[in-house]
């Protein structure tokens, strides 16, 4: 009897135990598997936080409760406008954020934010919290003023989404580098913003992309908006002019090559007529391809070669005749890039070299068709304003296939020099009925102003054209053979004259240039298409 008695006592024991191992079990937390990823931020629970929008308030701390376990990551993002220094950072405990102020003097009938920014993620997918503002005053009340704009990039006029806009109430150049903002926000996906509880007065607006990691303009920004003056904000609601941001000016980047003689090759990181380039010797040839520029010394001479503007940079090359003497033979003479194969009747074919020309041998050239042997009547001649070019013409054939030969010994460079290899490509009729033609008028224009205008084509975005536009109130150009497509085009009010698109120069104070961008109707094929555009229609 006894030991039935233990024997109860111990099953009895094991089932107890079980059930608090299940039931232990069931309360351990294990990720879920599966399902749509959480994309929802952390919300607040208003109320388990300290109530929101209050008056004649001077909190010792503020409490932030969240829906979920949160995670603070920068707590620099927590920014208070007017600033305090808060002396000791804010913590978490569990699910709430406390900000600390016990050593803070408030300011009598003054409106101050809190911005979160995007200090605090959620636990698991670190999704940040989204324009949490809390809003209090000192006084009896809350600041009303408020502001509203956009930004817009100020090349293609589209929104600039997340950029952060900011207002100083520091009105010196300098505060923006060293100071944290007054009152800020972010821009939506239309680029527009709107800043709200401020106080009237005086402030400097400005617009960062990628600010410093206390919302200071600093090395890390990479575009930047202003506005010229000071702006006065009044006791109600203010529409503040366009910020236009463009990229901060950067240093071309260049590389160069020096290993043969007597010519320069250098490689930029944009195209070369972006590029300003100056030489203290003349006595040089230029052939430019895309981002490369090659300088041609018709006799080794030494020079100074300067690369960019003030807004670029500077950078400054110096070369010695003496040291082109020891360098290898000079490259040999190729071509640059096969033309495009598809040729129409009439068209005069563009054939870029790699080295200035001085005399072609049209008896060593032949032009095949792909049905017969002998070579097809065609002329050969230089580009007396690219000496690295030749024009080719041929009574060119719809369909019909073609071979272009340049026997060896037929062009020759500057130097004298002799292609050594056959040079070879091909080319085919192609049928005018499949392109269009765009008859291209621009009117409206300021005589004295400078325009930069390139035609553009949308489907692939590549440059058809550029060309520049001065001293007249009108323009017109026909572009033969285009196919069938949409195209823009884009006019840049070249302000300064130097043939390029400039954006906006903070330490200078200098505003974007602008730029007006067109779309033409569609251009269908064996179709000509008149597009006018007025500039004094905007």
């Amino acid at each position: 009897m006894k030991y039935f008695f233990l024997f109860c006592l111990l099953l009895t024991y094991l089932y107890f135990i079980g059930l608090f191992a299940a039931g232990a079990g069931c309360a351990t937390p294990f990720p879920p598997e599966g399902g749509d990823r959480d994309s929802i931020p952390p919300q607040l629970v208003l109320e388990e936080s300290t109530p929101n929008r209050q008056v004649n308030f001077r909190p010792e701390e503020i409490v932030l409760t969240f829906d979920e376990w949160v995670v603070l990551t920068d707590p620099t993002q927590i920014v208070i406008s007017p600033p305090v220094d808060l002396g000791e950072g804010p913590e978490l405990k569990r699910k709430s954020l406390i900000i600390p102020f016990e050593d803070v003097v408030w300011e009598d009938s003054v409106t101050y934010t809190v911005n979160l920014g995007e200090s605090i993620v959620d636990f698991t997918e670190k999704n940040p919290v989204e324009n949490i503002r809390y809003v209090f005053s000192t006084g009896p009340e809350l600041d009303s003023a408020e502001v509203r704009g956009q930004v817009l990039d100020a090349y293609t006029g589209e929104g600039k989404e997340k950029v952060l806009v900011s207002l100083y109430a520091n009105l010196v150049d300098s505060a923006i580098t060293t100071q944290r903002p007054f009152y800020f926000g972010f821009t939506d996906e239309d680029g527009k913003y709107e800043l709200g509880n401020l106080k009237p007065g005086n402030y400097r607006l400005y617009a960062l992309e990628n600010a410093a990691g206390i919302y200071e303009y600093g090395s890390s920004t990479s575009a930047f908006a202003f506005i010229d003056t000071a702006v006065v904000i009044g006791d109600s609601y203010f529409r503040m002019p366009d910020l236009r941001m463009s990229p901060l000016p950067q240093a071309v980047q260049v590389d160069v090559d020096s290993s043969r003689r007597r010519v320069l090759k250098l490689g930029f990181d944009r195209p070369v007529l972006e590029v300003p380039v100056r030489t203290l010797n003349a006595d040089y040839i230029r052939v430019t391809r895309n981002d490369t520029l090659r300088l041609f010394y018709e006799t080794a001479s030494s020079d100074t070669i300067l690369i960019g503007d003030e807004a670029m940079g500077i950078d400054t090359i110096i070369i010695s005749a003496a040291d082109w003497e020891e360098l290898k033979e000079d490259e040999p003479i190729q071509l640059q890039e096969a033309p495009n194969q598809a040729t129409y009747p009439g068209q005069t074919v563009e054939l870029n070299f790699s080295r200035p020309l001085s005399a072609v041998d049209s008896s060593l050239v032949e032009v095949l068709p792909d049905t017969l042997d002998n070579t097809q009547d065609f002329t050969l001649e230089l580009n007396g304003m690219r000496l690295e070019q030749l024009k080719l013409r041929s009574p060119w054939e719809v369909n019909k296939r073609y071979q272009v030969v340049f026997q060896p010994g037929a062009v020759t460079d500057f130097e004298g020099l002799q292609n050594q290899d056959t040079i070879s490509f091909n080319l085919q009729g192609a049928d005018p009925a499949n392109v269009g033609m765009l008859r291209l008028r621009i009117s409206d224009l300021d005589a004295s102003q400078s325009y930069v205008a390139k035609l553009i084509d949308d489907g692939n975005n590549g440059l058809i054209d550029r060309f520049s536009m001065s001293g007249d109130t009108t323009y017109a150009q026909t572009f033969e053979r285009l196919k069938a497509g949409n195209y823009r085009v884009e006019i840049i009010e070249d302000v300064n004259g130097n043939g390029r698109y400039d954006g906006g120069d903070w330490p200078k104070r200098r505003q974007p240039e602008r730029v007006r961008i067109y779309k033409l109707d569609a251009l269908r094929a064996n179709w000509e298409l008149e597009a006018e555009i007025s500039l004094e229609a905007e």
